[in-house]
């Protein structure tokens, strides 16, 4: 006999299993990738996905803070010492974000970090 409620299971998901894992594989193609990813999703992936959506923005909007990010630490790097940590932090920076961003992809979660979302919600796809 169960010692549980009627209403204490667990919610069901709303899509098999199976297109749950797509979804995410297509998430994570098209972060990890950065920009061919994200080109590799737009093209072959599912076209109707919202959360496909965002994090092929969101990987074309990191694309395009990594280009900044270089032409910032090229010009800092003049500096000594201090041109070399502030590259240094810049860099630790962006791979913090994409490490959080391959987590908030595996949780199903629809993380915005602050500069890149605002970048990536001038995409439109």
């Amino acid at each position: 006999m169960s010692t549980s409620e009627p209403g204490s299971e667990a919610p069901q998901p709303t899509q098999p299993a199976s297109q749950i894992d797509d979804t995410k594989l297509w998430q994570l193609i098209a972060w990890l990738l950065g920009i061919i990813g994200a080109i590799i999703a737009y093209v072959a992936g599912p076209k109707d996905d919202p959360k496909v959506k965002h994090w092929i923005r969101m990987s074309i909007a990191f694309f395009i803070v990594g280009i900044i990010a270089y032409v910032v630490t090229f010009i800092v790097a003049f500096i000594p010492l201090l041109g070399f940590l502030i590259s240094v932090v810049i860099w630790l920076g962006l791979l913090i974000i994409w490490i959080l961003g391959i987590l908030k992809i595996l949780q199903g979660e629809l993380w915005e970090p602050p500069v890149i979302s605002s970048i990536a919600a001038m995409i439109s796809l």
